[in-house]
């Protein structure tokens, strides 16, 4: 994220978040979307480490 983008958006009252926080996050919504179950996250968080 470009530094004048996230400095807008923490001055904004935002959460600024790397994007492997944000791949994370997206990839636990979609297993429990395909699936129908509760995403292994510590599991996920574990292997994307």
């Amino acid at each position: 994220m470009a530094p004048r983008l996230a400095a807008a958006v923490a001055a904004a009252g935002g959460r600024v978040i790397g994007g492997l926080q944000m791949l994370l996050h997206q990839a636990f919504a979609q297993v429990e979307q395909f699936t129908g179950l509760p995403a292994p996250r510590e599991a996920m968080a574990a292997a994307l480490q």
